[in-house]
């Protein structure tokens, strides 16, 4: 293999591995497996709407509401997990 193509697979591995030990703490935080957590992100036909919603409540600035499932900013007090 090329010396250019096996520099690219390593930055794109270090990418991959700060990722799956993101994934892998927030996993524990949520206190879930960290395969229920990939087919939580990648498997739509599975029925994890609620750690779905408990992924976005921990990562983003959002919230889960209502029976819709619409997003809205969190308020800035609200440190719901």
């Amino acid at each position: 293999m090329p010396g250019d193509l096996r520099g690219k697979n390593n930055r794109d591995g270090a990418k991959c591995n700060s990722m799956l030990n993101i994934r892998a703490e927030l996993a524990r935080q949520l206190g879930v497996t960290r395969l229920t957590m990939q087919d939580a992100a990648e498997r739509a036909e599975k029925n994890l709407t609620k750690l779905r919603c408990r992924i976005i409540a921990a990562c983003s600035p959002y919230q889960v509401a209502g029976p819709t499932y619409s997003l809205e900013k969190k308020r800035r007090n609200d440190s719901t997990t």
